[in-house]
């Protein structure tokens, strides 16, 4: 029984990670807040528009690091928030997902509409996606930089 159940958690893991492909982040940008606290930002392009963004905050001197990932399709934008490992910043600044632990997510239905039309439609959303729609509308008005 023990055989069985270790075989079938295997085969489930390899199969997730061989549809899991990695993401390739195109360009990135970062900010800091003061001397240790530090915002990342990572950009996945894909013929000229973004797919996915995805912010690292570096928990600053003492937190864990948290990651908000932002994943942009034709009708909808799907929102992740993730905790990670302190061991692992420097991994999870380089646009790895090392040591992350899903916090929250949730899907903001589109419309074929952009960011800016739907904050301005704001009555629609909740308070969760709002905030998440502002941050996104700030980091992409950022200028950023091919990742080298």
């Amino acid at each position: 029984m023990k055989a069985t159940f270790l075989l079938a958690w295997f085969l489930l893991t390899c199969v997730t990670m061989a549809g899991a492909a990695p993401v390739t982040w195109t360009h990135q940008t970062s900010e800091g807040e003061d001397a240790s606290s530090v915002h990342h930002y990572l950009y996945a392009e894909e013929q000229g528009e973004v797919k996915r963004v995805r912010w690292i905050w570096n928990g600053g001197a003492q937190n864990d690091p948290t990651v908000t990932e932002f994943v942009i399709s034709a009708d909808q934008i799907t929102v992740r928030e993730f905790i990670g490992s302190r061991e692992n910043t420097d991994e999870l600044i380089a646009g790895k997902d090392s040591s992350l632990k899903l916090d929250q997510e949730f899907a903001i239905p589109t419309g074929g509409r952009t960011v800016s039309a739907l904050l301005e439609a704001g009555s629609k959303l909740t308070e969760d996606q709002r905030i998440a729609l502002e941050n996104l509308e700030s980091i992409l008005e950022m200028e950023r930089e091919p990742v080298k």
